[in-house]
C-alpha cells in the first residue's frame, strides 16, 4: 500500500511526497489527529508533574521506544510535553465542536 494523503498538519519525513489533507482541501477540511495520552488529576504537586514530564520525555527519545514507533509504522515525531499535549486537546475539541454540532451529536 502507499500512501495517498496525509491527515497531519505537515508532509511526514518518511512519505515526504504526500501531500496533506489542508494541501488538498485547504482549510474546508480540518486536520484530525489521532492521540494518545497519559492523564494525572489535578492537585498533584508542580514538581512531580515535571519530573513525570521529564520520565516521558526521556522514555520517548530511547532507543527502543524508537525502534518499536519505528516497527508499528508511527510517521512523525508526536511527543508533546504537558503544555503542547493541553494545546493539542484544546485544538481537537475546537476541530469536533462544530462537526459534531452540525451531525446533531451535540448542541
Amino acid at each position: 500500500m502507499k500512501p495517498i494523503l496525509s491527515f497531519s498538519d505537515t508532509r511526514s519525513k518518511e512519505f515526504p511526497d504526500v501531500p496533506t489533507v489542508k494541501e488538498v482541501a485547504g482549510d474546508s477540511f480540518p486536520v484530525i489527529y489521532r492521540f494518545r495520552a497519559f492523564y494525572i488529576k489535578e492537585g498533584v504537586p508542580a514538581d512531580r508533574v515535571k519530573y513525570l514530564e521529564w520520565a516521558f520525555g526521556e522514555a520517548w527519545k530511547s532507543e527502543s521506544f524508537q525502534t518499536f514507533l519505528s516497527d508499528k509504522s508511527v510517521l512523525d515525531d508526536s511527543y508533546r510535553n504537558v503544555e503542547g499535549g493541553l494545546k493539542l486537546i484544546q485544538t481537537m475539541i475546537d476541530v469536533y465542536t462544530p462537526i459534531y454540532k452540525k451531525l446533531g451529536f451535540i448542541k
